[in-house]
């Protein structure tokens, strides 16, 4: 078999559409999002170069190239194995299967799985089970920094984000109709407020003219009322009682989750 001239036809799904390629003897076939591999997929899911198929007959073997999202074969993350028709392989939003009806007599032979179907399923896989090229890739990384003088760790530290949480002010900037209507509901109760002490003073007049026969218990009434109006209102409070009522602080709490 090692004589025989095997040619390859692969068909890829993707979101764009279908399309075919070829995988020649002792040749490699790199895909990816990138336009530097041998064949480029626009699948956003995709790293710029994804996987590698390489053909040395009678053996069609896949290896991931340290992708995000992985490379599956049957099913199965895997680092590297060997490829036999009838095999599903997905990469990204990308599905592979081999073309045979498209194959000489030869390749398709060659790429036959050479015993039971139930054995297919672990033959010749390298798993990729705890993503361990990304674990090994931070591993050296840590190993890395360890070795840098403090000056170092200083120059190569990320920046903290600067907005750790979205404020108040950036809810009611995003939300301007509520916000203006949770303005207005403010002033509305606060005049309301100012105007309880003229309707309590009055409603006690027309029970009893001498309670207020000065006007000493309206404005100490009045003083009161507004004072504890806006200290609950504007400093006790997270929230407004017009904020509230609008919506602006379920908004908050939201944004916050």
């Amino acid at each position: 078999m090692l004589g025989v001239n095997v040619i390859v036809v692969l068909k890829l799904n993707s979101p764009t559409g279908d399309s075919e390629v070829t995988v020649t003897s002792d040749k490699s076939l790199t895909l990816g999002r990138s336009n530097h591999c041998d064949h480029m997929i626009a699948d956003l899911m995709l790293s710029g170069t994804h996987c590698k198929f390489t053909l040395i007959p009678p053996k069609l073997k896949i290896k991931d190239l340290e992708s995000k999202n992985g490379t599956y074969l049957n099913g199965l993350r895997i680092e590297e194995a060997q490829v036999y028709a009838g095999d599903q392989i997905k990469i990204g939003n990308t599905q592979i299967t081999i073309l045979v009806d498209k194959m000489d007599e030869n390749s398709t032979r060659a790429l036959h799985f050479p015993g039971l179907v139930k054995d297919r399923v672990a033959h010749e896989l390298k798993l990729d089970v705890d993503n361990s090229y990304h674990t090994e890739k931070l591993q050296k990384e840590q190993r890395n920094y360890k070795k840098l003088s403090p000056i170092e760790k200083v120059l190569t530290a990320k920046k903290p984000s600067r907005k750790l949480k979205t404020t108040k002010q950036e809810i009611k900037r995003k939300n301007k109709e509520k916000a203006s209507l949770a303005n207005t509901l403010d002033i509305v109760l606060f005049f309301s407020v100012m105007a309880l002490p003229l309707i309590f003073t009055n409603a006690l007049f027309f029970i009893n003219p001498l309670v207020v026969k000065n006007q000493r218990l309206l404005v100490v009434s009045e003083i009161g009322l507004i004072t504890l109006f806006y200290f609950l209102n504007y400093k006790f409070w997270k929230f407004t009682l017009g904020e509230r009522i609008s919506g602006i602080a379920a908004l908050y709490e939201v944004e916050e989750d």
